[in-house]
């Protein structure tokens, strides 16, 4: 099912094998290998394929039908502020905000959407 998965989202995508490989810096046959079921993608490398194609890991995992995010809970900045600082956070508003920036613009990048 995983391969299944990542193949259909891959072509969902619009993306070619070696398009998809080299956004994640491996080899086509890497791609065509975890496709066809032959290999399977570590968790780094499957959070990865989930970024890039828009999917969940819960989806291509057979966890869940449903392929979008929407359906994952909202996740407040004091979650976010706790998760990345601890408990006690000095961190200013201005600051977070810009924290906030830069992961967009790292999830947009990987992506390929600049």
């Amino acid at each position: 099912m995983l391969g299944e998965r990542i193949k259909q989202s891959r072509i969902n995508k619009k993306l070619k094998q070696y398009e998809l490989a080299n956004k994640l810096c491996v080899s086509q046959s890497t791609v065509a290998g975890w496709e066809s079921g032959a290999r399977k993608p570590d968790t780094d490398m499957l959070s990865q394929l989930a970024n890039i194609l828009d999917v969940t890991t819960d989806y291509l995992l057979g966890n869940s039908e449903d392929p979008t995010t929407e359906n994952t809970p909202d996740i407040s900045d004091s979650d976010i502020k706790f998760a990345l600082f601890g408990a006690v956070s000095n961190i200013t508003d201005a600051q977070f905000e810009e924290v906030k920036r830069y992961a967009r613009y790292l999830k947009e990048r990987d992506r390929g959407d600049k």
